[in-house]
């Protein structure tokens, strides 16, 4: 997933949506718990909450890393991530504010950078960036389309290597190209070269 600092300002208002709404459920969620003897169980209200979390819990994870946030904790020197174990908090004696904290923490990066998200949406150069990444990543995204590991390939030397190549390559086509359209234009370089080289 995209790091908070390269992503659209709708990208930024979804992951806030999406962060939200797990905070809500957590809540829900713990409130809805029956206290016994021995500890707390799943009521019936439970469940449909339970459902929600499920289908969305990967990738809050995700949404929280890429804001560059911890979601792990130290309890009996075990590091514990705490989302994926919002439903067992309280076998592991973790507070479910612990939780809280982590999203919260998160949804503060995020909005913390939304006037910088909208700046990036409307830069026609950042567009630009994104694609030449694009053309440069698509040998990684073709090897694990083919079943291999693509993040490990993309991370290693000649993996970085190639990306480095493929980006400078397609930025000075790309440039070339414009320079070259722009000439076509306006005329430039016939206004320029009796400058330099004058007869």
């Amino acid at each position: 997933m995209q790091n908070f600092r390269n992503i659209t300002c709708w990208e930024n208002s979804r992951r806030l949506q999406k962060l939200s709404l797990f905070r809500e459920l957590t809540k829900l969620y713990h409130d809805s718990l029956e206290p016994t003897s021995l500890g707390t169980y799943e009521s019936e209200a439970s469940e449909p909450i339970t459902t929600q979390m499920n289908f969305i819990t990967q990738e809050v994870i995700s949404i929280v890393h890429a804001a560059q946030v911890s979601t792990h904790v130290y309890r009996d020197r075990d590091l514990i991530e705490v989302i994926s174990n919002v439903f067992s908090l309280g076998d592991l004696n973790i507070p479910r504010q612990n939780v809280i904290n982590a999203i919260e923490r998160a949804m503060g990066v995020y909005r913390s950078n939304w006037s910088k998200s909208v700046i990036r949406t409307c830069n026609p150069l950042w567009w630009a960036g994104r694609l030449i990444d694009w053309i440069a990543y698509t040998p990684f995204r073709l090897i694990g389309a083919a079943g291999f590991d693509s993040a490990n390939a993309a991370e290693s030397i000649l993996g970085r290597l190639i990306i480095l190549f493929l980006k400078i390559t397609v930025t000075l086509i790309g440039t070339t190209g414009a320079l070259i359209a722009i000439d076509e234009r306006f005329g430039v370089w016939d206004t320029v070269t009796p400058i330099f080289w004058p007869h």
